[in-house]
């Protein structure tokens, strides 16, 4: 099932035509926080155009819609027996709605489709409302990477099979 609607929270995959507009929406995301990366940690976080259409390609980019705009995106790719989570944003007008966790859910539901024990991701020690949401699904700390000279905090949480109910049409249970 590549559709999810959680009220009026649309999750999907990313489509050729949402590149721009995911491009468009990483940028606004982290522009407040520009100042707080190196130059070229910023551009990393923020992708170019071409790995956000390799990610497209490769199927691995998801989109957020509130009421039929996009204005979230996660990145979710398979590693080991895990699934690493990048490139979560949400638009600055769409905060507070519930957006960045649907995203979350929906990696952990994606997960455990693919029989996957744990979530990995790693954040800057700046984004406070991403840690306190992270930590509030479980995730904890457990280290340090470096991004171009921005700390960036390790995260992992373990997943158990029942982690996730399921309605009758594979949809998560909310």
């Amino acid at each position: 099932m590549s559709e999810k609607k959680n009220g009026d929270i649309m999750i999907r995959l990313a489509k050729a035509e949402d590149g721009a507009t995911i491009a468009s929406l990483l940028h606004d995301s982290f522009l407040e926080y520009k100042s707080l990366y190196t130059e070229k940690a910023f551009v990393a976080t923020t992708l170019a155009i071409s790995k956000i259409q390799q990610r497209i390609d490769d199927r691995t980019i998801w989109v957020a819609l509130l009421d039929n705009v996009i204005s979230g995106t996660i990145s979710l790719l398979p590693v080991d027996r895990g699934l690493y989570i990048k490139s979560v944003a949400v638009a600055p007008a769409a905060r507070g709605k519930g957006l960045g966790k649907a995203l979350m859910k929906h990696a952990e539901h994606e997960a455990l489709k693919m029989n996957l024990r744990t979530l990995e991701l790693t954040t800057t020690p700046f984004l406070f409302e991403a840690i306190k949401l992270y930590d509030s699904l479980g995730f904890e700390p457990c280290g340090f990477e470096d991004l171009y000279g921005t700390e960036l905090i390790k995260m992992k949480k373990n997943l158990r099979s029942d982690a996730v109910l399921l309605n009758k049409d594979n949809s998560v249970l909310q």
